[in-house]
């Protein structure tokens, strides 16, 4: 049976099923295009994330000298008071989820008292005069009213990866020995790929103290 144009009935269901197949086609491949940009954007953000944080860090241990790491200690953060927080506490007094902390001591010859540095991770409830509560995940490191903070789209377990502080010194047992220290803060994507931020310092065998241990998402072998 034909209609008026002379294509038969079965003829218009195979039309109509290969113009359905093309626009599911054409719709997946716009799909796919659009969640490539998302990725390519979060890996972008990430990677910027990274090399900020590192600079930082790695500017103020060359600059002012690092003499102390230490695991964060729960009351410092939790009782600190001022504007600027050392991490953001909800309404109840309590510390923020997924929490990474790790304390880093400068030369008070050249900083003063103000020579307490802080490597951060956490995700905290933001509510801001105009919007609903909105989650947000952070990283990045602190030193008084310096802070290189970057919103990132990766919350981390700490007991799950932990942030860890590592040292090796020569084998030299004179106090003057060299020695490094390799700092590691855990970031994964949702796809496994490693964004980790990582500061390396390099001093002599008496110039820096620290204490093995683990909290708050840190531990020091």
């Amino acid at each position: 049976m034909k209609n008026k144009k002379g294509m038969t009935i079965i003829e218009i269901i195979v039309c109509i099923l290969i113009v359905s197949v093309i626009m599911v086609f054409i719709l997946n491949l716009l799909i796919t295009v659009k969640n490539a940009g998302v990725d390519n954007n979060n890996s972008a953000d990430l990677v910027i994330n990274q090399a900020l944080v590192i600079k930082a860090i790695e500017k103020d241990m060359n600059e002012y000298g690092l003499t102390g790491v230490e695991v964060c200690n729960e009351s410092e953060l939790s009782t600190s008071t001022g504007r600027r927080r050392i991490v953001p506490l909800d309404s109840n007094g309590n510390l923020p989820r997924n929490l990474y902390c790790l304390k880093l001591t400068f030369r008070t010859d050249i900083l003063g008292t103000n020579n307490n540095g802080y490597i951060l991770q956490y995700t905290y409830d933001y509510s801001g005069s105009d919007t609903a509560k909105v989650e947000k995940n952070v990283l990045g490191y602190k030193r008084g009213n310096n802070q290189t903070i970057r919103e990132s789209s990766i919350i981390m377990d700490p007991n799950i990866n932990p942030g860890t502080v590592t040292t090796s010194c020569g084998s030299s047992a004179a106090a003057n020995a060299k020695c490094s220290l390799k700092i590691t803060l855990p970031v994964f994507d949702e796809k496994g790929n490693n964004y980790d931020i990582i500061a390396a310092y390099i001093y002599t065998k008496n110039e820096l103290n620290y204490t093995r241990g683990s909290n708050i998402g840190f531990e020091i072998k």
